[in-house]
């Protein structure tokens, strides 16, 4: 197939294809501008929870770094994993709120992240830029969806859920009725009376705690019952499905519960949720590794996850790993086989480690 390449239409290499069939799943036009329209004088209370579950996200991958293996290339390589180190955050947002990761480079092995309108699309919305190398979410792949396109509807919902727990708490859940035989009750009286009562009376610094009449009036109040409605309760379950959703275990940010388990949320969550988007990011690298030219193996570039406590590989365990192996060497050195290279290989790869850890 190679022969052909330069006949094709799309010139972007693919880690994973996007669905060319006509029966795609019917694209769910959801969120604010679509469904709930948007709604003014709402506080973005939502966007604290967000951040919250994304400042995990960006931490948990700051602790993924990428590496070359091996001499051959090994500048080529190394110019990748720097390049997919210094990046890990904006490649993951690209995948979060795009749907997909693509990575642009040129002959002199200069690496970008592509802006959107930089990238031309065919009519299965998949990548076609020549020098581009692409991975595609599960739901990119069938729905043309960013993974954050379905959160929008649960971010409403907290931002809903929020801004009603503090008007109830204004108004300290419940709604005065004003009666009196001299009161009108034209809709303009009943206007201005609305405005005053929301505007220069209150329980604000700045507002008046009483009001004067010159006739009896009475005021009864209706409870609204906000306690039942569990506002707190449903926030906080609301916030557990985006960070289910987000593959973040819920100890890690909510908390309450014993230390044993938020060791094994950590382990949990670098071992699952990091790891997978390592593996995608090293995916990506290894395809820059093969499009390079210079006949580099991709196992030339792999990664590692340190400073996580019962996952990570400490220096002594990384170095009693390389003692191993320099037992071994000097076994073979004694039965004649010259092994003097790979000693010298292995004595730099040690001074690499202390540099690193």
């Amino acid at each position: 197939m190679g022969i052909f390449d330069g006949l094709r239409k799309k010139n972007s290499i693919e880690i994973n294809k996007v669905s060319n069939s006509d029966i795609l799943m019917p694209r769910c036009e959801c969120g604010w501008d679509k469904v709930f329209g948007k709604k003014t004088g709402m506080k973005p209370f939502a966007q604290m929870y967000i951040y919250s579950a994304l400042n995990t996200l960006y931490s948990g991958m700051s602790n993924v770094s990428y590496e070359a293996v091996k001499e051959k290339g090994k500048i080529t390589v190394s110019g990748i994993a720097s390049f997919l180190d210094n990046n890990t955050t904006l490649l993951l947002n690209q995948y979060l709120f795009k749907g997909y990761i693509a990575i642009a480079w040129d002959k002199d092995h200069n690496y970008w992240i592509p802006k959107t309108n930089q990238l031309r699309f065919d009519a299965n919305r998949a990548i076609i830029n020549k020098n581009v190398v692409v991975y595609y979410s599960p739901l990119y792949q069938s729905k043309r969806q960013a993974p954050m396109d379905l959160l929008r509807p649960q971010i409403e919902l907290l931002d809903t859920l929020c801004n009603n727990l503090v008007e109830s708490s204004g108004t300290l859940g419940v709604l005065p009725i004003i009666s009196g035989d001299a009161i009108p009750a034209n809709p303009e009286f009943k206007d201005n009376l609305a405005k005053a009562m929301s505007k220069e009376y209150g329980w604000s610094d700045d507002q008046l705690k009483y009001f004067l009449a010159k006739s009896s009036i009475n005021v009864q109040t209706i409870d609204l019952k906000v306690k039942d409605l569990e506002f707190r309760e449903n926030i906080i379950a609301a916030f557990k499905w985006i960070l289910n959703y987000l593959q973040i275990p819920v100890d890690l940010i909510i908390g309450n519960s014993t230390y044993d388990n938020v060791n094994g949320a950590r382990l949990y969550f670098y071992e699952t949720t990091v790891r997978g988007y390592a593996e995608i990011i090293l995916k990506l690298g290894q395809a820059l590794v093969t499009a390079s030219g210079e006949m580099i193996p991709k196992a030339a570039l792999t990664y590692h996850i340190y400073n996580v406590s019962g996952l990570d590989r400490s220096l002594s365990d990384m170095c009693g790993e390389k003692q191993s192996y320099v037992d071994l060497l000097k076994s073979l050195g004694e039965s004649g086989v010259d092994v003097s290279e790979e000693l010298a290989r292995v004595y730099n790869d040690i001074k690499e480690l202390y540099l690193k850890v």
